[in-house]
């Protein structure tokens, strides 16, 4: 999940050394990275682009907050039995699936099962209700005017993310939806995902581009040797986003179509 803002108050990267290129800032307050290459270079290299949903594409939740969420799926669960009273202070949907698989799928596997079932059902109403990400539209158009192969590897369920696409005129620019795997522990930051894409695509991780916007992108990316690109629009976020690796990060998708040309 992204929230809005700016980084334009975040602290300002350290001069270049002589002989590197000074890092690249593009219009609408883009840090785009302090390595040898821009973001657009990335994306200008990449043969297959992975897209993380929920945030670089969108806001899955803009019109169906994540706690009610959460509390709804607790409720569904509470309601088939699952003691859930350890689990009242979570309020990020996937972590509360997350946290049932793991107490309960030893001994209530068909129950879980329907809990998993429950949150698809709901990321895809919420995914009805979903806020497009400024941009999104025209990188992923300019990104298949340039023979780009595009995929969404989401730890979000395949079902909303194919929704979002359906109602918003996207599924032409996306080749393939890989979704949440049904075990929690195969989600982002582990790189199942991600080889899945790689794989059904036929592309090797060295021609490989991830978008994300959380560390568990960029963790995931990082273990496969895919190139990343942060999308952040908060200093807290590109803060998350540098800790775990992130090199070169953007908060305006749409000046990197344009850094693109066409």
């Amino acid at each position: 999940m992204t929230s809005t803002g700016s980084l334009t108050d975040a602290p300002s990267p350290a001069p270049s050394r002589a002989g590197s290129p000074a890092p690249f800032r593009a219009p609408g307050g883009v840090l785009a990275g302090d390595g040898p290459r821009t973001a657009a270079a990335l994306l200008a290299d990449a043969s297959l682009v992975m897209w993380d949903f929920d945030g670089p594409l969108c806001h899955l939740f803009a019109g169906l907050s994540a706690p009610l969420v959460a509390a709804e799926l607790r409720g569904f669960a509470r309601g088939r039995g699952l003691d859930t009273r350890a689990l009242r202070e979570v309020d990020d949907p996937l972590e509360l699936c997350a946290s049932v698989h793991r107490r309960f799928a030893g001994s209530a596997p068909g129950t879980v099962d329907a809990v998993r079932g429950a949150l698809d059902r709901l990321e895809e109403r919420a995914a009805r209700r979903a806020a497009p990400t400024p941009g999104a539209r025209e990188l992923l158009g300019r990104l298949r005017e340039l023979g780009k192969r595009q995929v969404v590897v989401s730890n979000n369920s395949a079902g909303a993310v194919a929704g979002y696409l359906r109602d918003h005129g996207l599924e032409p620019y996306v080749a393939q939806v890989v979704g949440r795997p049904c075990d929690p522990d195969l989600m982002k930051p582990h790189p199942h995902s991600l080889e899945k894409a790689l794989t059904t695509a036929g592309a090797d991780a060295a021609d490989a581009l991830m978008i994300g916007d959380s560390a568990a992108d960029a963790l995931a990316a990082a273990k496969v040797g895919a190139a990343f690109l942060g999308y952040a629009t908060r200093p807290a976020r590109a803060a998350a986003l540098r800790a775990a690796g992130a090199e070169h990060l953007t908060d305006d998708l749409g000046a990197q179509a344009a850094a693109l040309g066409g």
